[in-house]
């Protein structure tokens, strides 16, 4: 459902704690966005009362000695003075390993706050039995939610524009995996790896760019975060891979590079008697932190905020976290030793069977050679060659090449 999932090999550590009494976890968790919305539950008001919180397609995976597990959501809501959403979860646990979905989810009609149609989920636990480890190239756990557009349309008369944000369809995805650390010859070494990813491609504001007042902004490529934990403080660490971003506005104007750590400020756009202002801020890595035998970091690609205003006074502000991402691991000093290969029995040849020497008496002309029938001496049988005559014979006899004699 997401694309192909990345694994980073970290270098082998040296001594490794068996899988037996290794202590290890990780964790990982990703949604398509995060919403906020502040509104006023009355037409005229001084004050925003009315809050919600909603994150799009959470997704969670875990991994710890001999357990994974992940889940896949539509939505998990934190609601105040709003009607009730319907959340559905996927989870999947393993030993033994399981797979929950593809599934299609519930939709989410809750606008102003979120309008999405249509949802895949997916959980996997790969986890195959107490003592043994998953394979290095297959995730202990994953949870991923594949998304339609989703848009916050707010539905408070001539306060606000019919579309104030839409998503493009996306992808996110959280996964765990026990990824290859080298080690001695004979051995299985891993090391914990926590992977959240977003494939999410454009944002609209205000129709896009195609309006007037729109503008679109681009995201290159998938955004990921990954930390690993080696045991190893050298080795282990955090990787932040955002997409590049780019804004868009109407008309004629120039597409600008937003770099991370920048803000890009939005001029007034007005709807009626709404005037709405904002910022588009690109993310750098929120936080991190690396012991070696623990790794953690938080990050999302994008802040997006909005304020809507009527005659001068407040009555909504939205914030959209594009992208949120979570990842920890921990792993013992040196990494989890999954298993020692088994030593392969020594390698023996069979010689072939020595054909049988023929009985009776010795075909030799004056000269005897009885002693030439030993099977320690010949391989593929026995040639006698004999010329001359009466004085003497000449025997030879023929090893197989490549045969001790």
């Amino acid at each position: 459902m997401a694309g192909a999932l990345a694994l980073v090999s970290p270098a082998a550590p040296a001594n490794a704690t068996p899988l037996a009494t290794a202590t290890f976890s990780g964790h990982a968790t990703s949604s398509v966005l995060q919403s906020t919305v502040a509104t006023c539950s009355v037409l005229q008001c001084t004050s925003l009362d009315v809050t919600v919180n909603a994150d799009l397609g959470p997704t969670t995976a875990g991994v710890s000695r001999n357990a994974s597990a992940a889940t896949a959501s539509n939505l998990l809501a934190k609601i105040t003075g709003f009607p009730a959403i319907d959340v559905q979860t996927l989870s999947a646990s393993a030993p033994p390993p399981q797979t929950v979905g593809p599934t299609t989810l519930i939709a989410i009609p809750a606008a102003p706050v979120l309008d999405v149609k249509a949802l895949t989920g997916l959980a996997t636990a790969s986890w195959p039995e107490v003592g043994t480890c998953p394979a290095a190239t297959v995730p202990a756990s994953l949870g991923s939610v594949t998304t339609a557009a989703a848009a916050i349309v707010p539905t408070a008369g001539d306060r606000s524009p019919p579309t104030l944000i839409q998503t493009s369809a996306a992808t996110t995805q959280s996964s765990t995996t026990l990824v290859s650390a080298g080690g001695p010859v004979g051995t299985d070494t891993r090391a914990v790896q926590a992977q959240a990813t977003n494939t999410l491609s454009s944002v609209d504001l205000f129709g896009g760019a195609d309006l007037p007042t729109g503008f679109t902004i681009d995201i290159a490529a998938p955004t990921t975060l990954t930390a690993t934990a080696t045991g190893v403080a050298g080795t282990s660490g955090v990787v932040f891979t955002p997409g590049a971003v780019t804004v868009e506005g109407p008309g004629s104007s120039p597409t600008v590079s937003v770099a991370p750590g920048a803000t890009f400020t939005l001029p007034p756009t007005s709807s009626g008697l709404v005037t709405i202002t904002g910022s588009i801020k690109v993310n750098q890595l929120a936080a991190s932190s690396n012991t070696g035998t623990a790794v953690s970091a938080d990050a999302s690609l994008l802040t997006i905020s909005l304020i809507a205003s009527n005659r001068g006074a407040e009555v909504a502000a939205f914030t959209l976290a594009v992208a949120p991402l979570h990842v920890d691991a921990t792993s013992p000093k040196d990494g989890i030793q999954c298993a020692t290969a088994p030593t392969p029995p020594p390698t023996t040849v069979t010689p072939p069977t020595t054909p049988p020497i023929p009985s009776g008496a010795p075909q030799t002309g004056a000269g005897g050679t009885a002693g030439l029938q030993e099977g320690a001496l010949i391989a593929l049988g026995l040639v006698l060659l004999v010329s001359g005559a009466g004085a003497g014979s000449m025997a030879y006899r023929r090893r197989r090449t490549g045969h001790a004699a």
